[in-house]
């Protein structure tokens, strides 16, 4: 009897074996590869964003055994391009989506045949320009200029600082104890009414935290100056100066470390389906082992 038993264990084994040598699964490795970068229409340049924010989603069409095609992404990477290179040749739609930026139209028939490039042309929601840093005191202040490219039909949510040690910077990148969320400013209004509250008044505004403590339960307090405010740096505030048209965060105290490079910069979210997050360019600069800290410049 163990005998018969032993003889069926192996003929099931043959039988297994055989059936993986079958020509049903000899389908080549996926090797092909798609490209491309989300380019900023406003100028021309790859779309400044952060680490896998957002993603080009796409979905095979040349695949009939299916109905409903089965979508796919890939993340984008903090300089605005993707890439794919494990993909069948086929036919494919795809769509940059998600991101901090007015929807836009699927691109069809795409014919993959070893290697494709996909540019995507996008209107972001917000734009953050020439972005500057200064250090005082061993603390950062960080100033920039913010816009809308489409004035009409959103909200802006909140403004915030951005700080890391490594090459990354943004919502995934960020350290803690540096950029608290107490430097988060909170806006919540239409972009209309706020720029027309900036047109009416005179002056400097100043966004100070609550009794002068930060992050007091997310409270700030809005008051009109004419003096440099910047003397004042015992308080974390933000200000918006009507004569460059610039917004200002500081100060923001850093960590006298050798060690590591900073990388910093800003961004404001909208209150759009997701949230996203525009982005400044990164500034960089270290403390250096004299005791003196580096000028921060932008990163190309």
């Amino acid at each position: 009897m163990k005998r018969k038993i032993d003889k069926l264990f192996m003929l099931t084994g043959v039988a297994l074996l055989l059936a993986s040598c079958t020509p049903f699964d000899n389908y080549d490795a996926p090797g092909s590869t798609i490209t491309g970068r989300v380019i900023d229409k406003t100028t021309g340049e790859n779309l400044i964003t952060s680490q896998g924010e957002f993603e080009v989603r796409f979905w095979e069409t040349s695949w009939t055994a299916s109905a409903t095609p089965q979508t796919q992404s890939i993340p984008i990477k903090q300089d605005g391009t993707f890439m794919d290179t494990k993909l069948f040749n086929a036919t494919y739609s795809m769509q940059a989506y998600d991101g901090p930026f007015w929807p836009v139209d699927s691109v069809h028939n795409l014919v993959l045949k070893g290697s494709l490039t996909q540019d995507f042309e996008v209107t972001p929601y917000l734009s953050l320009t020439d972005i500057e840093g200064r250090i005082v005191n061993d603390s950062l202040y960080m100033s920039f200029k913010l816009d809308a490219p489409i004035k009409e039909g959103f909200d802006i949510r909140e403004m915030r600082p951005f700080i890391s040690w490594t090459p990354f910077c943004g919502g995934g990148a960020n350290i803690g104890e540096l950029a608290k969320t107490e430097y988060t400013l909170t806006v919540n209004r239409r972009w209309t009414d706020m720029v027309k509250d900036y047109q009416a008044e005179s002056g400097t505004t100043q966004w100070r935290p609550a009794g002068n403590k930060p992050g007091t339960n997310g409270q700030w307090e809005r008051n009109i100056i004419d003096e440099n405010p910047n003397d004042a740096a015992d308080v974390n505030y933000w200000t918006f100066d009507r004569a460059t048209g610039r917004f200002e965060v500081g100060p923001i105290g850093l960590i006298a470390n050798s060690g590591f490079p900073y990388r910093a910069r800003v961004g404001a979210s909208n209150n759009q389906l997701g949230r996203k997050t525009n982005y400044s360019k990164i500034i960089e600069f270290r403390y250096n082992d004299n005791g003196s800290w580096s000028t921060p410049t932008v990163v190309k």
